[in-house]
């Protein structure tokens, strides 16, 4: 983890012990994706990465501490990246249609690894 990141995470309200004790944890190994994306979905595979830092995170706290959860996609946010992006509108259906599969399978996926 480096400086930047440490700061960013302060500056959210992470606990200091917290940022060292990540600071201390190995690398991780890079792991293998386990999925693909078929052909007929790349376009929306690419729309997702594009997009795919506008998540709204809720905070959780209890006497431990507190802990940001990913709670779901910033829906306004993203349609302005549409629009911005330049993306034609009889397109945002079908995208919007794959971004729901996606969103689901990013919070299934993280509370299945949440409770392990």
């Amino acid at each position: 983890m480096d400086d930047e990141f440490a700061e960013g995470l302060r500056k959210v309200g992470v606990r200091s012990a917290y940022i060292e004790a990540g600071r201390e944890a190995p690398e991780a190994e890079p792991v293998e994706a386990d999925f693909e994306v078929h052909e007929d979905a790349w376009e929306s595979w690419l729309f997702f990465l594009s997009v795919s830092r506008q998540w709204v995170y809720v905070v959780m706290g209890n006497v431990m501490g507190s802990v940001a959860v990913r709670q779901c996609l910033n829906w306004p946010a993203i349609e302005a990246l549409a629009r911005m992006s330049g993306t034609p509108r009889n397109k945002w259906p079908g995208l919007c249609a794959d971004l729901l599969v996606i969103e689901e399978a990013v919070l299934v996926a993280e509370s299945e690894n949440n409770k392990g």
